[in-house]
């Protein structure tokens, strides 16, 4: 308990649910212990608050969430950018496009550009509807890595039970034709690209402890050993993580592929 008591956490906000994005004032009472899930949580107390988002505005629009945020040690984020903000498939995700116009802003808030990862995921095609495009990834990763982000995770959509949308099926051949030519881009831009659970490109961790240790301020490693000690979750390359989101209310973003749908909805 004593240990725990003067712990810093690395705190996950959230891969349950866009809080950021979608309840702004919520997460705000998270970070402050004001929830029952986070009683004792105070930003003083955050080595790494990883942020993931499709909406990161409120960063910098809600004054009393930013200055909150700035108290941690420091800030990540996986932001996703699919190109389909606006569309049947994300419906209430702002178009990519207004997102571009403040990413500088973003990189200046967070300090680093180091500590965002852009996420252009998932890859789907679905009644006419598709990211699945190296024009569209390209038109996205460029002014991103203009801004100094550097490091981009891909994932292929995969069906699940409570699916509402059967999308179009992209055959293995094509897949690694896509992987070899977005490969070449980012390269060609100074990114480093990796695509979940696809042999050879699959190089990134989309939680990664030991990078935000080498990220942190002061170098902060007390985390690694820590985390690493935890039972990592199943099949998946993330490590044990803080994650201080729900899964119910869901997602105000009604994403047609989202994976926290049940079958009721």
């Amino acid at each position: 308990m004593a240990d725990k008591a003067r712990r810093k956490y690395v705190v996950s906000a959230s891969r349950r649910t866009d809080m950021l994005a979608c309840d702004p004032d919520r997460l705000l009472a998270a970070l402050t212990g004001q929830l029952p899930t986070t009683r004792g949580l105070e930003p003083e107390r955050v080595h790494t608050l990883l942020l993931s988002t499709k909406d990161f505005r409120p960063l910098l629009d809600h004054q009393g969430l930013s200055d909150v945020v700035k108290r941690c040690d420091q800030v990540c984020m996986n932001l996703t950018i699919t190109g389909l903000g606006g569309t049947r498939l994300e419906p209430r995700v702002p178009n990519h496009k207004l997102l571009m116009n403040r990413v500088e802003e973003l990189v200046d808030y967070i300090g680093d550009p180091r500590r965002i990862m852009w996420c252009f995921s998932p890859i789907l095609s679905w009644e006419g509807l598709s990211n699945f495009s190296l024009e569209l990834f390209e038109s996205i990763a460029t002014p991103v890595a203009m801004e100094g982000i550097k490091k981009s995770i891909l994932t292929f959509y995969i069906p699940y039970g409570n699916s509402q949308i059967v999308p179009d099926l992209i055959n293995r051949d094509k897949r690694i034709l896509f992987a070899q030519k977005v490969d070449a881009i980012a390269q060609s831009l100074g990114m480093h690209m990796s695509i979940c659970k696809m042999k050879n490109y699959h190089r990134l961790r989309c939680v990664d402890m030991q990078w935000y240790a080498e990220l942190h301020p002061e170098k902060d490693d007390s985390v690694v050993e820590h985390y690493q000690k935890m039972k990592k979750p199943t099949g998946h390359c993330r490590d044990a993580i803080w994650d201080i989101g729900w899964y119910r209310p869901r997602c105000g973003h009604a994403c047609k592929y989202c994976y926290g749908l049940t079958k009721v909805e």
